[in-house]
């Protein structure tokens, strides 16, 4: 296996790349004793010795395809997100940016241009569109989709 798992890498003078099959996030993903990895930990493993589990392998180079031991090491949650946040790779996300929201530009500004005024209008409104009466107070009192103007 690991002989084999090595043909995969193109060890650059930067980064050690993994060429085989990757995950939606970039990290190669292998079976190993019949359990699935992601390729750093894997390598990480076999090159540097055992991982606690309730550490990840980081990256250096944030780089997910990266094996070079020298760009890996290990941190728990708090550790990578400060890592995350020390190098600008953190994305705040609002609006139509987020993955799972109910509303869109268009639709926020046709409820700021024309504002319920009535309790019983604000939860019709909030039942038609299919978000909670909160959710929709919030937008009216600027509270969320604040970078809508009208």
């Amino acid at each position: 296996m690991r002989k084999s798992f090595w043909e995969y890498v193109d060890k650059t003078d930067d980064c050690w790349i993994w060429n085989g099959y990757r995950d939606h996030d970039g990290y190669g993903i292998v079976s190993y004793k019949h359990v699935p990895w992601r390729v750093p930990r894997l390598a990480y493993f076999w090159l540097m010795g055992d991982i606690p589990d309730e550490f990840d392998v980081c990256h250096h180079c944030d780089n997910p395809p990266c094996l070079r031991p020298d760009h890996l090491f290990l941190g728990d949650d708090a550790i990578n997100s400060q890592d995350m946040m020390r190098k600008g790779r953190h994305r705040v996300t609002i609006g139509e940016d987020k993955p799972n929201r109910l509303l869109s530009n268009e639709i926020v500004r046709e409820i700021l241009s024309n504002p319920p005024t009535k309790h019983g209008d604000i939860a019709k409104i909030a039942r038609g569109i299919g978000i909670s009466h909160g959710a929709l107070m919030h937008v009216l009192k600027r509270r969320t989709w604040k970078h809508i103007s009208i």
